[in-house]
């Protein structure tokens, strides 16, 4: 069996960023089902995710959660009833605060968007 960690700046409650915005590690079990094991890339640092830390952004991801709204990364691993996407493909959230502030994460294959790696 394998161990992943992911490292992750993460929140529990809201405020100011830098007294609520701490950073942790957790294990990551393989994806199962329509599950995307993704390396984060590239995530940045947008007025809309002060405003989650903060609370006042209308898009919260739920508590305890991950800073993030934005980012790119590669597909490293797929769960076994994945369809679209394949290791190695360039990929984006679909939707805001999916916690991409982080080096991994395990995302539903419905919430990615494939990308042109040429781009």
């Amino acid at each position: 069996l394998r161990s992943l960690t992911s490292w992750q700046l993460a929140f529990d409650k809201h405020g100011e960023p830098l007294d609520v915005v701490y950073e942790r590690t957790v294990e990551l079990a393989p994806p199962a089902g329509k599950e995307v094991l993704v390396n984060i890339r590239a995530a940045p640092i947008n007025p809309s995710d002060i405003n989650t830390a903060q609370g006042t952004y209308p898009k919260l991801p739920k508590l305890p959660g991950v800073m993030g709204h934005e980012g790119a990364g590669y597909v490293l691993e797929c769960g076994p009833d994945v369809k679209a996407l394949k290791t190695g493909d360039l990929v984006v959230p679909a939707y805001g605060a999916m916690g991409t502030w982080r080096n991994l994460a395990c995302y539903d294959e419905d919430t990615l968007i494939r990308m042109n790696p040429e781009l």
